[in-house]
């Protein structure tokens, strides 16, 4: 009963956008430019992998992961990050 459940939460995974991130992606990292990342699941764990890769996660790798599972959304949460006054400022905060 638990598998048949199990399926029916990747099923509702697989219709709602907010959680379905799969795909390419592309984002500025800084110095490095543009990087592109594909993002695909692998049962409760999104996987991401450079497409592009730099001196630091080369193309191919896993530059890093996500553990959706129920149990690991129900852990306590990262403590809130504090801000340097410089950031602070330049994000209006």
């Amino acid at each position: 009963e638990t598998e048949r459940y199990r399926q029916e939460a990747l099923a509702a995974r697989s219709v709602l956008p907010q959680f379905n991130l799969e795909g390419l992606w592309v984002g500025k990292y800084g110095p490095h430019g543009y990087e592109m990342i594909n993002v695909t699941y692998t049962g409760d764990t999104l996987v991401a992998y450079k497409v592009t890769g730099d001196q630091n996660v080369p193309k191919g790798e896993v530059t890093f992961k996500a553990d959706l599972s129920p149990e690991a959304t129900e852990k306590s949460g990262l403590e809130p990050i504090e801000l340097t006054s410089d950031a602070s400022k330049q994000w209006g905060t």
